[in-house]
């Protein structure tokens, strides 16, 4: 008998517990004590990143013949000092590679440093010499080292600006070719001059990157890129049938030329 009035009472005070502490939750109490969630980790556009871009471009290749500099090996003393323009020939294409750089977060204001490498096929080709000749331009790599400045303006958006320098590398030709036919008679004759050059600029640029999962940013950029003037040869050969290749005298055409490029761009990068 006692020990079934034990058991009764013990089975009567843990319903009753268990009721209290359903009632203390229902009613809002406090009960048992949970660990709190983790804390979100503050997003810094503080360190390394790499990553790959792709866009278009375009821009215009100006050409100026030095007649005084092309003939000075024919006339002693080279006594006729005259420039020509040659060509005015508009570019346009894609562009695509990768980015490396470092960022430090000073407050709402980000400095960095980055270098980009991308693949091109900016080209175009126009006519010269009053049609002539057809001279074409082709930009098929570039590479660039910039520094950024940035301001955080809302949320995880980066608003910046950035300056430095780029390299491109150049094709330039003029060529062309004709046939003629008559009865019993067939002659064709061509032309060519073709010159590549690795050139120094200067890049200004701007744009605005965000931060959309913790380790990634997306970016869109636009770039100025101005490479200034330079002048190449462009060695003369030219051959016709009938005759086997008939050369001219040795002619070096003294060009100067100035490159100027739009580029716009979209990249991702990964941070850490």
């Amino acid at each position: 008998m006692r020990r079934f009035l034990a058991l009764s009472v013990a089975t009567a005070v843990l319903g009753f517990g268990g009721i209290q502490a359903g009632s203390a939750a229902d009613m809002g109490l406090p009960g048992p004590l949970k660990a709190p969630p983790p804390a979100a980790v503050a997003w810094t556009w503080t360190g390394f990143y790499i990553g790959g871009n792709f866009g278009a471009g375009w821009g215009t290749t100006e050409t100026t013949v030095d007649v005084g500099a092309t003939v000075a090996p024919f006339i002693a003393p080279a006594a006729l000092a005259l420039s020509i323009p040659f060509t005015s020939n508009t570019v346009n294409g894609f562009i695509g590679g990768g980015q490396l750089g470092y960022n430090w977060q000073y407050g709402v204001f980000v400095l960095g440093v980055e270098g980009d490498i991308e693949w091109s096929n900016l080209e175009g080709t126009t006519p010269c010499v009053g049609g002539a000749l057809f001279c074409k331009t082709t930009h098929d790599w570039q590479a660039d080292i910039t520094g950024r400045l940035g301001v955080v303006a809302f949320d995880k958006a980066l608003v910046y600006i950035k300056g430095g320098a780029v390299w491109q590398h150049s094709n330039y030709s003029a060529s062309n070719s004709v046939t003629a036919t008559a009865p019993g008679v067939a002659f064709s004759a061509s032309a060519n001059a073709s010159a590549s050059d690795t050139r120094l600029g200067v890049l200004l640029g701007t744009g605005i990157e965000y931060g959309f999962l913790p380790n990634w940013s997306a970016k869109l950029e636009y770039n100025f890129e101005e490479f200034g003037s330079r002048t190449l040869n462009f060695p003369v050969s030219a051959c016709a049938t009938g005759a086997g290749c008939v050369p001219p005298p040795a002619i070096n055409v003294v060009t100067s030329i100035k490159d100027w490029d739009h580029i716009i761009k979209a990249g991702v990068n990964y941070r850490w």
